[in-house]
């Protein structure tokens, strides 16, 4: 019984520590408002929708069990019966305004990469430097209620710690929805949990 305790007070601990990563923003001077693309676990992902800088939300100390869905990005596997599988990268966003979160028209965006049938960790981790053009990928803002094209490239994607539990990844993206929704210069450094693949 001692055993059980120590173990399950371990898994809680490095559960708490895993969401204790910070976020760092590193202005990019040549686009306002926007984050320079590093591969730096800075956990931060920016992009400019009709050319206002949105940014991923990232909460504040002492988020944790009990809130419901998680704000921080996620990859998730989606299967469907008579599609490809596919793979989605997806984070809140909002505005930075004098350095706190604030929300905006939007406020979630995510991309579906198409992947083989019965996708796994393997078929994500080949995507190293590997880009997707808007004829492949599909782009949904604010909880897939807005549907358009997206292009995206990998630039890395390493194992955090050596463990494949949680990947590194890094890269680029822009896509629209139709002619009224713009989504420019985005960039991306999130460290992620691979459980959803």
């Amino acid at each position: 019984m001692k055993n059980l305790t120590y173990i399950t007070c371990l898994i809680s601990l490095v559960f708490i520590f895993s969401r204790c990563q910070k976020q760092r923003f590193l202005p990019d001077p040549h686009n306002p408002g926007l984050s320079m693309l590093t591969d730096q676990q800075t956990n931060t992902g920016t992009c400019y929708i009709n050319d206002v800088a949105y940014i991923n939300y990232w909460p504040a100390a002492g988020y944790g069990i009990g809130w419901g869905g998680s704000p921080y990005p996620r990859l998730s596997k989606v299967t469907t019966t008579n599609a490809p599988d596919s793979i989605e990268l997806s984070w809140q966003i909002g505005l930075r305004v004098n350095g706190k979160f604030e929300t905006g028209a939007y406020n979630n965006i995510a991309i579906r990469i198409p992947a083989l049938q019965g996708a796994t960790f393997e078929n994500f981790w080949g995507w190293n430097e590997k880009r997707f053009s808007s004829d492949e990928c599909a782009l949904y803002i604010n909880y897939s209620t807005l549907k358009g094209t997206a292009n995206i490239y990998f630039v890395k994607i390493t194992t955090s710690n050596g463990s494949r539990d949680y990947l590194n990844i890094s890269g680029l993206f822009d896509g629209n929805i139709g002619d009224s929704i713009l989504v420019k210069k985005g960039r991306f450094d999130f460290t992620v949990e691979t459980s959803g693949l």
